[in-house]
């Protein structure tokens, strides 16, 4: 919803679920490769993509992220 975005929401909801986890060493997630403003903020957020991108139908590939943490 356009209200909701570019507050910080979405980047305070991933730290905040990402500081429940202190001892995760990696964290994955996937994300519909056309929505270019989700991928700018996983990308923003330090999460690579993995290469891996499937189909799910014309126009519409998933492309997954993974995030690798040095604790």
């Amino acid at each position: 919803m356009p209200e909701f975005q570019n507050k910080g929401y979405a980047q305070d909801t991933i730290n905040a679920v990402e500081a429940l986890y202190p001892k995760a060493i990696r964290w994955e997630l996937d994300t519909i490769l056309q929505e270019k403003k989700l991928c700018h903020l996983y990308e923003k957020m330090n999460y690579t993509r993995t290469g891996k991108i499937e189909n799910i139908k014309k126009g519409m590939d998933l492309v997954f992220y993974a995030k690798s943490l040095s604790n």
